[in-house]
C-alpha cells in the first residue's frame, strides 16, 4: 500500500506517477462547452520510486513537535514533470472541470509576510497592514492639530463604523475582500481595542484643549452622552478577554450587546456627524441578522445523536436545500431544548460532497457537558443552524503534497478533508450521482496528536478507510502518523505512543522533494490544534520554504475564538 516498512507504518514507498501513454485527455479549451465536453480517464496508477528504501516507521517521539529525529517518509525515486496532471477516479466518465494547479512561486518577500508574529498566530502581513492602518489614524491627527479633542472624536466614530462590519457573519466587507468570518474575528479585536483607546482619549483631549468640560460632564447633556457612550466601549473591552469567552462564554455574549449603549450615546452625543455612522452601521447590522434569522429561523430534526466515549457528541442532520458546501465549513448551532437564545460555532466534519452534515462537540464547558448529558439521554433532537461560513485559505486540490496537522478535536476540519478527498463516508448511491471533482494531489500526509485509543476511535474508521484506498486509482498515495500521547503501553500499528517529531517529518518531506519539477514541489499545510503544534508547524514550513525548489504554504485553522 506504499507505506514504509522496517518500524512500522509510515512513510511513502514511492509516489504516484500516471504512465505515459496510458492516460486519454484532451487540451482544455476555452468556453462553457469545452468544459462540459471533457471526459479524464486514468487506466493505471503505479508507484514512483523504484526500487527505494522503505520508511522507518513514521515519527519517533522526540520529547516535543520540532527538531530533527528518524522517521517519517521513505525514500524513493522523484516525481516526473507528468506527476502535475489532473486525477479523476477510474470508470467515471462524466463532465469533469479542471482545477488549475497552484503556479505562483512565492519570492522571499512572500515567506516573510507569511511568517508569524513573535508569540502569537497572526501573520506579519496582517501586522504590517493594521500598522499602515495606525498610521493612517496618526497621520489625521496631525493633520487637524487645531482642536485635538474634535479629531479623537471624529477618529472614535468613524473606527466604530468599521469595526462592526469584521464582526458580522455576513459582512458586506468580508464579502468584497473574500475574507472567512472566522478570519476578520481578529481584526474586530483590533480595532475594538482601538475604538475604546479614542472613545476615552477624545474626552482627554477636550481636557486639554478646555478644561472647564470637566466641571460641565454631568451638567451639559452632551457631555453626558458622550462620557456614557466611553463608558460602555470600556464594558465591552473589560468582558471580552480571552479568558471570559473560554470560561463564561454567555457572559461574553450577552455584554457585548452593550454596543447598543455605545452607539446610541454617540448619536446623542454628536447628532450632525455620528448619528450618520450610527445609522449605517444599523443598516449593515440589521442585514446581516436578517440572513442569520434566514438560515437559522426554521429547526432540523437531527438524523442520528451518539455520545461517544472520551465526551464527545457525534451529531447528524440533513443538509440546506439551497446551501453550498466546501471543506473548512463550520456552523453556528442553536438547540432549542437547552435554550432558544444559545448559539455556538462548529466545525462540520463531512465532505461537502456526504449524504448528511456531521458536527463532533467535545465536552468542555457547561453547555457542552449539559449537551452531552442530553445525547446519552435521546437518540433524536431538534436544532436549528446558521450557516455555513468560513472556508480554508488554500485549496487543497490544487497541490501535489497535502500535509494535515491535528491536535485533539482540532483535528475534525483535517476529517472532513480527509472524507473529501478519498469520498470514505459517501454512500455507493450518492457516489455513483455525483462524479468526484478532478485534482492535483498526489500524496497526503496526516498527522493527528491524540491522548489515548478512545479519542482515536472518534475517526478510525474514516482514517482506515484512507488507508484502503491510498495509492488506488484516482486516489493519492496516504501516510498516517498518529500519536497517542497518554498510553504509554503497547499500541497496535501503525499508532505510536509519544509526541510527534515534526522536524522529522517536515525534513524528510522536503528531502523527497527536492528534485521536484515544475509545481511538484509545492505543499499545502493545513494546522488545528492546540497553539504549540500549531506554531511548531507554522514555523517548520517557514524555515523549509526557504530556498531550494520546495515551497510549503501553511493554513491555520481558528481553534480558539
Amino acid at each position: 500500500d506504499g507505506r514504509g516498512g522496517g518500524g512500522g507504518g509510515g512513510g511513502f514507498q514511492g509516489y504516484p506517477e500516471t504512465t505515459a501513454g496510458r492516460r486519454s485527455s484532451r487540451r482544455r479549451r476555452s468556453g462553457a462547452a469545452a468544459r462540459a465536453s471533457q471526459r479524464v480517464n486514468y487506466d493505471t496508477v503505479e508507484p514512483l520510486g523504484r526500487g527505494g528504501h522503505h520508511g522507518h516507521g513514521g515519527v519517533q517521539g522526540g520529547g516535543g513537535y520540532g527538531g530533527g529525529g528518524h522517521g517519517g517518509y521513505g525514500g524513493g525515486g522523484h516525481p516526473s514533470s507528468s506527476s502535475t496532471a489532473v486525477y479523476a477516479p477510474v470508470g467515471i466518465v462524466a463532465p469533469v472541470v479542471p482545477v488549475p494547479p497552484k503556479r505562483r512561486k512565492q519570492g522571499w518577500l512572500d515567506n516573510l509576510l507569511h511568517q508569524r508574529f513573535p508569540r502569537t498566530q497572526i501573520p506579519l502581513i496582517d501586522v504590517a497592514g493594521f500598522a499602515v492602518y495606525l498610521l493612517g489614524n496618526i497621520v489625521l491627527l496631525i493633520a487637524y492639530p487645531d482642536s485635538l479633542g474634535n479629531t479623537l472624536g471624529y477618529l472614535a466614530i468613524a473606527n466604530g463604523f468599521l469595526v462592526a462590519q469584521p464582526a458580522s457573519r455576513n459582512s458586506v466587507l468580508s464579502m468584497m475582500l473574500r475574507v472567512a468570518f472566522d478570519r476578520t474575528i481578529a481584526v474586530h479585536r483590533w480595532l475594538g481595542r482601538f475604538v475604546v483607546l479614542l472613545a476615552v482619549a477624545h474626552p482627554l483631549g477636550y481636557l486639554v484643549d478646555k478644561p472647564q468640560v470637566l466641571a460641565d460632564m454631568f451638567s451639559v447633556p452632551k457631555y453626558t452622552w458622550g462620557f456614557l457612550s466611553s463608558l460602555f466601549a470600556v464594558l465591552i473591552l473589560a468582558t471580552s478577554t480571552g479568558w471570559m469567552r473560554r470560561s463564561h462564554f454567555e457572559w461574553f455574549y450577552y455584554t457585548h450587546f452593550f454596543f447598543v449603549g455605545f452607539y446610541a450615546f454617540a448619536a446623542l452625543h454628536s447628532p450632525t456627524v455620528g448619528l450618520n455612522y450610527v445609522i449605517a452601521t444599523a443598516v449593515l447590522y440589521g442585514i446581516d441578522r436578517l440572513v442569520r434569522f434566514f438560515w437559522g429561523a426554521y429547526p432540523r430534526r437531527a438524523s442520528s445523536v451518539r455520545a461517544l466515549s472520551g465526551g464527545l457528541v457525534r451529531i447528524r442532520f440533513p443538509r440546506h436545500k439551497w446551501a453550498r458546501y466546501s471543506v473548512g465549513n463550520y456552523v453556528f448551532v442553536n438547540f432549542p431544548s437547552m435554550s432558544m437564545l444559545q448559539w455556538h460555532p462548529y466545525t462540520l466534519t463531512n465532505g461537502p460532497d456526504d449524504d448528511e452534515l456531521e458536527i463532533n462537540i467535545k465536552s468542555l464547558g457547561d453547555h457542552t457537558a449539559k449537551l452531552h448529558d442530553l445525547a446519552r439521554r435521546e437518540e433524536r433532537m431538534w436544532l436549528r443552524v446558521d450557516g455555513p461560513y468560513g472556508r480554508f485559505s488554500l485549496d487543497h486540490k490544487r497541490y501535489p503534497t497535502v500535509v494535515l496537522i491535528g491536535g485533539g478535536v482540532g483535528v475534525t476540519p483535517l476529517i472532513a478533508l480527509l472524507r473529501d478527498v478519498f469520498r470514505t463516508d459517501m454512500s455507493e448511491q450518492r457516489r455513483s450521482r455525483i462524479p468526484r471533482g478532478a485534482h492535483h494531489i498526489e500524496r497526503v500526509c496526516f498527522v493527528w496528536v491524540c491522548p489515548d485509543m478512545r479519542t482515536y476511535s472518534w475517526f478510525q474508521s474514516t482514517i482506515e478507510g484512507c488507508r484502503a484506498r491510498s495509492g488506488q486509482q484516482g486516489f493519492p498515495q496516504f501516510a498516517d502518523f498518529v500519536h497517542l500521547t497518554r498510553d504509554n503501553g503497547a499500541v497496535p500499528a501503525p499508532l505510536k505512543t509519544g509526541r510527534p517529531d515534526l522536524g522529522a517529518v517536515f525534513g524528510r518531506l522536503k528531502g523527497a522533494l527536492q528534485g521536484a519539477q515544475g509545481d511538484s514541489g509545492r505543499v499545502a499545510v493545513f494546522a488545528c490544534g492546540p497553539t504549540v503544534l500549531v506554531n511548531a508547524a507554522w514555523d517548520q514550513s517557514t524555515v523549509l520554504s526557504k530556498g531550494g525548489k520546495v515551497t510549503l504554504e501553511f493554513h491555520s485553522e481558528v481553534f480558539d475564538w
